[in-house]
């Protein structure tokens, strides 16, 4: 299956090509990616939505908020936040932000950058980002992403 198109160009959506053809998760969920090459190992997470926080050391869960366990390896580490269903629950009107911060657990010697990547709605966008190094709850403050009302997103 090809991208979709009309009169020769590529289909976007407020700017962003949507890649529907090869999404790899529900639409309605927001999935964060941390993607890192090896042999850098062991990138943790700290994720802050409606003031719950997932990652390692920080909790498997929270409301409205998955995080998908600890690679100690090479990645990735991933995040599932159900925005639409908060917003549903009212818990946010206009629109609603994510913090994202990541460390590299200091006793397994990781460094350098790291790729965050935020899937929603059919659209996915990406940071490379620069993580810290902890022994607890990452706190390295890396992107924050905001979901508005029309379903569209921004990665900062």
């Amino acid at each position: 299956m090809g991208l979709k198109r009309k009169n020769g160009k590529l289909l976007a959506k407020n700017g962003h090509l949507c890649l529907t053809c090869c999404y790899p998760y529900p639409k309605e969920d927001l999935y964060l990616e941390y993607r890192w090459a090896a042999p850098m190992r062991d990138l943790d997470t700290g994720t802050t939505f409606l003031g719950g926080i997932v990652g390692w050391a920080c909790g498997s869960s929270a409301p409205y908020m998955v995080w998908h366990g600890d690679n100690t390896s090479y990645g990735p580490e991933i995040i599932e936040i159900n925005v639409t269903a908060a917003h549903t629950a009212g818990l946010w009107i206009e629109s609603v932000q994510v913090h994202c911060a990541a460390g590299w657990y200091a006793p397994a010697g990781g460094s350098g950058p790291a790729v965050l990547y935020a899937f929603f709605n059919g659209v996915i966008k990406t940071k490379t980002v620069s993580p810290g190094s902890q022994n607890n709850c990452a706190s390295t403050p890396v992107g924050v992403i905001t979901v508005y009302d029309d379903w569209t997103f921004d990665l900062a």
